[in-house]
């Protein structure tokens, strides 16, 4: 649990995903989210909205990710295929 020494874009989505994570063991995540209701039903759509942004976050291509982590270091980090696939591909609304 040391901290970085230099703060990347891995850095800041390794961090994003673990508390999205976080979020998930706070529920019942294999119930189906219309039987959940008040605080779990809550979290549970925080998590899915965060699972989307992170995959917005690996598949950026134009800088926003580095804009939104104010991460402005000479670390220059590409994704590699495993982590993409991992990610899954990015969707749009309505899909």
């Amino acid at each position: 649990m040391t901290p970085a020494a230099q703060k990347s874009r891995i850095y800041f989505l390794w961090d994003f995903v673990g508390r999205t994570l976080q979020y998930l063991y706070m529920v019942d995540y294999a119930k189906d989210l219309s039987e959940m209701r008040g605080q779990e039903e809550e979290v549970m759509r925080d998590a899915i909205g965060r699972e989307a942004l992170s995959v917005v976050l690996v598949n950026d291509r134009v800088g926003k990710t580095d804009w939104m982590v104010d991460a402005n270091c000479d670390v220059k980090v590409q994704w590699g295929e495993e982590v993409a696939r991992a990610a899954g591909p990015l969707r749009t609304s309505g899909t």
